[in-house]
């Protein structure tokens, strides 16, 4: 049961950074490829 507890830990400290390095990757090139970060922050806010 700890271990468990311990393993759910691991993957949600080793998987956030990840996912938000991903996102900022992915968010960085579809600025790069629209060139209009202004509109892009207009439109999700």
């Amino acid at each position: 049961m700890l271990l468990d507890a311990k393993r759910h830990l691991r993957r949600a400290v080793f998987g956030q950074p990840f996912a938000l390095l991903a996102w900022l990757f992915s968010s960085q090139m579809s600025s790069r490829r629209i060139r209009e970060p202004e509109y892009m922050s207009e439109e999700t806010a």
